[in-house]
């Protein structure tokens, strides 16, 4: 009985996980350039008031855009990373431990790189150190 999962298999994943990584990019670069501080133009109602608050919700705006990039360039790293191993014939296997990743938690996420016991553990270990 062959227990790999050999990479045909995952035909209709793969062009799933690659039609999600061009949507990603795509957003990542309207986000990115979004982001990019434009020149102030000092129209408008130029009160101190007015002015800081205009400021402010530029400052508010980027850091959100920055934490939406953030976001955006780990999902692509994410996918990126499965679209690799399937191509490499690992893909479906835990990165930590080798075990089987479950067919329902890939049916649900796709590019998981870990198997839930492993993946539980990574997400307790922030928790633990902060403790400290």
């Amino acid at each position: 009985m062959n227990t790999g999962h050999p990479v045909d298999r995952f035909e209709r994943i793969e062009q799933s996980l690659a039609q999600r990584l061009e949507a990603v990019v795509h957003q990542l670069a309207i986000v990115t350039q979004r982001s990019q501080p434009e020149e102030w133009d000092g129209g408008g109602d130029n009160t101190p008031f007015n002015e800081s608050v205009d400021a402010s919700r530029a400052v508010i705006e980027r850091e959100s855009d920055r934490l939406a990039a953030a976001r955006l360039a780990e999902d692509a790293a994410d996918l990126q990373g499965a679209l690799e191993r399937i191509r490499a014939g690992t893909y479906g296997r835990c990165l930590d431990c080798g075990g089987v990743i479950g067919a329902m938690r890939l049916k649900a996420l796709p590019e998981a790189s870990f198997c839930f016991a492993c993946e539980t553990q990574h997400e307790a270990i922030p928790l633990t150190s902060a403790r400290r």
